[in-house]
């Protein structure tokens, strides 16, 4: 088939231009403005964009139409910039782009809309701009000169509209694969603490938190002081398949007094006190081992135990669905955030066998997530973005 001349991008729009960021809205009747963490991996989420006041003049010049093409053009991370979705129209209100956001609009009379977006979106194009792109202050920007002297095969607009029809069908496949992989790893997220479930026998005699816990303690909620020593404090990101990641940290400045009482010892386990999703309010985690000058935050609970039971058990049991119910059914939302609190963490009811049988589970329970983790780097693996890159290659070669 023809594929057509190449043209430099920029010859096939009638005009683009930045996005507006504008004031802080007065009320809730502000104007959607999409910025790039609206635009992910190719779909646009409307629903998220945040409400700003435009004024009318900017929003004359400035408001989005169907076709439009919208380039992140400023990030903190290369892998983003120059990343594209197609703006299909909303319908029913206004929308904009944000000022770290570029606006492409396809001549219509030289280019299909969607032909121009896939063809951004392809290896061929993506190779020629790949060095568009410069630092400043930390951001990365796109060069949009160069960007927009990028080149793509143009043929008829009759052939575009093949090209673009036959790009759908295959992607649609690949939304297949795409949903039954993220089922999968749904499953795989799920076992562990199916199986835990099936390991803990109803007969084992149950205790509440607060009489095995030699010490149930909120993290650091203070203020820095200047010219102490430098700590690092846990954010609650640190939370990461059951054990605590020390690297999701930054540093403050406490006395070292101060922090003493909040230092990460091996064998502690923390759990999560306050967040905007319930199935994440209350889970747990474990130090591996002691950490000189790291300390916790006010949105974890401590929990150090007396002799009878072992701390890694406890990591385990907690993610149990007996506790999870417990968990769920104490939590207290507000302001959009779930909480639990020491009293109620000190109530929760857990299972507790001999101390051989505590070992026996934390070592099934150790085998079964390395498992579980493994089947998920299986699956992650069968990455269906190869597929797509693959199919608009093809696409734009002539091939499809």
């Amino acid at each position: 088939m023809t594929m057509g001349n190449l043209v430099p991008i920029g010859d096939l729009l009638l005009t683009d231009f930045d996005g507006a960021w504008g004031d802080d809205p007065t009320d809730e009747s502000g104007t959607p403005v999409i910025r790039s963490t609206d635009m992910r991996r190719g779909r646009l989420t409307l629903q998220s964009a945040e409400r700003r006041a435009i004024s009318p003049s900017v929003l004359e010049k400035k408001r989005l139409r169907g076709g439009d093409i919208l380039v992140t053009k400023s990030s903190g991370s290369a892998h983003l910039v120059g990343a594209s979705v197609l703006f299909t129209g909303s319908g029913v209100e206004d929308y904009v782009c944000s000022n770290f956001t570029r606006c492409l609009r396809p001549n219509p009379e030289s280019v299909v809309p969607e032909y121009l977006y896939f063809g951004l979106q392809s290896p061929q194009f993506k190779e020629q701009v790949f060095g568009a792109q410069r630092t400043t202050s930390g951001l990365r920007n796109l060069k949009i000169t160069e960007f927009k002297s990028g080149e793509l095969p143009v043929p008829e607009l009759d052939e575009q509209r093949r090209i673009v029809h036959r790009i759908y069908e295959c992607l649609s496949c690949v939304d297949e694969i795409e949903k039954l992989r993220d089922e999968q790893l749904d499953e795989a997220a799920k076992l562990p603490d199916a199986l835990i479930d099936a390991l803990i026998d109803e007969a084992w005699e149950k205790f509440p938190i607060g009489e095995l816990a030699s010490e149930v303690r909120n993290g650091w909620s203070g203020k820095e002081k200047q010219d102490t020593e430098p700590v690092r404090v846990l954010k609650l990101s640190c939370v990461h398949n059951r054990h605590i990641d020390v690297s999701k940290s930054k540093t403050v400045c406490l006395p070292l007094a101060t922090a003493a009482d909040f230092l990460i010892k091996r064998n502690d386990v923390f759990v999560v006190r306050g967040n905007g999703s319930a199935h994440l309010v209350g889970r747990s985690a474990i130090s591996d081992q002691d950490e000189e000058a790291v300390i916790f935050n006010d949105l974890l609970i401590r929990l150090r135990f007396h002799e009878n039971v072992l701390p890694a058990f406890v990591n385990v049991v907690f993610h149990s669905r007996s506790v999870r119910e417990q968990i769920l059914a104490t939590a207290k939302t507000a302001a959009g955030i779930w909480k639990i609190n020491q009293k109620h963490l000190s109530a929760l009811q857990i299972p507790v066998p001999s101390l051989p049988v505590q070992e026996s589970l934390i070592e099934t329970a150790s085998y079964v997530l390395r498992a579980a983790r493994t089947l998920a780097d299986e699956i992650h693996q069968s990455e269906s973005q190869s597929l797509r890159s693959s199919i608009l290659h093809k696409a734009f070669s002539g091939e499809l």
